[in-house]
């Protein structure tokens, strides 16, 4: 029995990831590196933002966080259509893992944290997505076994992190993971959270 919902914020709860992927591509272009594919950056979505620059280009100073942070800090961050209404009618517990600092989560979602009983960000763990260990970390908290939560998340790297953790799964399409990934995956997904909150009814 599903008690809680877990969710994802980037591509799930905020409509930006088209402002990741610009912004991890223009990273490169600024620095003259060789830019890869949109595919190359969309299978590491789910991961911190570093150690998806990291894993593309090969190497991280200095020079590439600070390139990379002057792009995206200009992105606006909407939050996705219906999210209101899903928060409010969603009769089940309630709670966030995301790859964001504390910080930014905050800032692009302290209004409604509130509706959120376990908030877990990526300075509250040592090892990140795909490992289990922030989703098992807010299952602690809420005090329930995996198998008792469903996370909800937009990439193949929150998939493999809720297959890890031994908890349900439901994908979200945002553009980073694809209807074809998710059905090769033979995983639920929806593509808009309307459809989300239908899954709970």
């Amino acid at each position: 029995m599903i008690n809680a919902v877990i969710f994802d914020v980037d591509g799930v709860l905020l409509d930006n990831t088209k402002d990741f992927l610009k912004a991890y591509k223009e990273t490169g272009k600024r620095l003259k590196l060789k830019v890869p594919l949109n595919s190359e950056f969309k299978k590491l979505f789910g991961m911190p933002w570093y150690k998806i620059l990291e894993e593309v280009y090969g190497y991280l100073d200095d020079d590439m966080k600070k390139t990379y942070r002057k792009i995206i800090s200009k992105a606006k961050m909407k939050k996705r259509k219906g999210l209101l209404h899903l928060l409010e009618n969603l009769n089940l517990r309630k709670a966030i893992v995301t790859s964001k600092s504390k910080e930014d989560f905050n800032k692009h979602m302290g209004d409604l944290k509130d509706f959120f009983e376990v908030i877990i960000t990526r300075d509250d763990v040592e090892n990140h997505k795909p490992d289990p260990e922030p989703i098992l970390l807010a299952c602690k908290r809420l005090g329930i076994k995996p198998k008792e939560a469903v996370y909800v998340g937009d990439s193949i790297v929150d998939y493999q992190a809720a297959r890890n953790a031994k908890t349900s799964f439901i994908g979200v399409i945002s553009g980073a993971a694809s209807k074809k990934d998710f059905r090769e995956l033979k995983v639920k997904y929806v593509t808009t959270l309307k459809d989300l909150l239908g899954e709970f009814k």
